[in-house]
């Protein structure tokens, strides 16, 4: 199924874009997520230090977090405690898309352009 539709999207982004076209031209307030700094310190690893803080909450300090631990070590477990598996699952997917977007986000910002193949190995 991933492998699927990681063919279907990146067909879809590559006819879109005539395979070759290359966007650029953002705006510096775009850049300035992948290639700005506070100081010292990058953008980005701001943004990496928010995310570990927030997944660190969700884990370890917050009901989700344990019920997510018991599906880990026993769905069919955690099934009979009364813990909606499916729908916890999915939502580990929805916040891993979210995540993956935000890198995506990040990563074009970082390298100013934007290319339906991006990230292929040829």
């Amino acid at each position: 199924m991933t492998l699927g539709t990681l063919s279907l999207f990146r067909g879809i982004a590559e006819g879109m874009t005539a395979g070759a076209a290359n966007y650029t031209g953002f705006s510096p307030g775009f850049l300035s997520i992948g290639q700005g700094s506070i100081g010292p310190v990058p953008g980005q690893a701001l943004l990496l230090a928010v995310a570990a803080i927030l997944f660190y909450l969700l884990l370890h300090r917050s009901t989700i977090g344990r019920t997510l631990s018991a599906i880990g070590y026993s769905p069919e477990g955690a099934r009979y405690a009364g813990i909606p598996v499916q729908r916890r699952v999915r939502e580990v997917y929805l916040l891993s898309g979210v995540f993956a977007a935000m890198a995506a986000v990040v990563y074009v910002s970082r390298v100013g352009q934007a290319k339906a193949d991006a990230g292929k190995r040829v």
